[in-house]
């Protein structure tokens, strides 16, 4: 609900708007700062060569005319631009808050937690295991704060809290479950939309694993 949120809160202050016009506006405003945010690191990390190719890559991937049109992945694209910009300078908290609002923008967008969490425990290795573990529940609880008001508001409003999965049956996709793509693949072998989802998935768990590794070095070299 917060893109719309956004939206509805900008129309009351602006009510001549058109809400198309304002979404579209929010949408590419949006967009525009997380290819600030994305471009701050980049350079940060592999120079302005690296910049460029990283912004044609993600102006030119499949989907990316969402980012310029009243959808919320211009949004998401700018929470997730931002808690990785928040870890990397240590300001896990903060990217816990960019987390639990993506997971409010879209369900998907809870993934996001992973990006504090795993930062954070890749940089405090060696340090006291009980100091450790409650900067780590600090974080993980500030990520679940928005969760929790909006599951709370769906109870109230619609008499279910997970109504946001529910209401996915009119889709097709009834009983969402996390990680539901690479279950399918088991359970639908031969369907092709299947192994696209389900690959995906694979190919970020893929990536997780190698940066994590190789995150130590990055971090001993700097």
């Amino acid at each position: 609900p917060l893109y719309p949120a956004v939206v509805g809160g900008l129309l009351t202050i602006v009510p001549g708007v058109s809400f198309f016009w304002m979404a579209t506006i929010v949408s590419n405003v949006c967009s525009l700062l997380a290819l600030l945010l994305i471009a701050s690191i980049a350079e940060s990390r592999g120079g302005i060569d690296e910049v460029g190719r990283l912004l044609l890559v993600v102006l030119t991937s499949a989907g990316s005319f969402y980012l310029s049109i009243p959808y919320a992945e211009g949004l998401l694209l700018l929470l997730i631009a931002a808690a990785m910009v928040l870890s990397d300078r240590e300001g896990y908290r903060m990217s816990a808050v960019a987390a639990g609002l993506g997971a409010v923008t879209k369900p998907h967008g809870a993934a996001l937690i992973l990006v504090p969490v795993v930062q954070f425990l890749v940089r405090s290795r060696g340090s006291w295991a009980l100091r450790r573990l409650t900067r780590l529940a600090a974080i993980v609880i500030i990520a679940l704060v928005p969760i929790a008001i909006y599951l709370v508001f769906l109870s109230r409003e619609v008499g279910s809290p997970l109504a946001f999965a529910e209401a996915q049956e009119s889709w097709g996709a009834a009983n969402p479950y996390p990680l539901k793509a690479l279950v399918g693949l088991v359970r639908f072998p031969t369907w092709l939309s299947g192994w696209v989802h389900g690959g995906v998935w694979v190919l970020y768990v893929g990536l997780l694993a190698r940066y994590y590794r190789s995150q130590g070095n990055f971090e001993a070299a700097n």
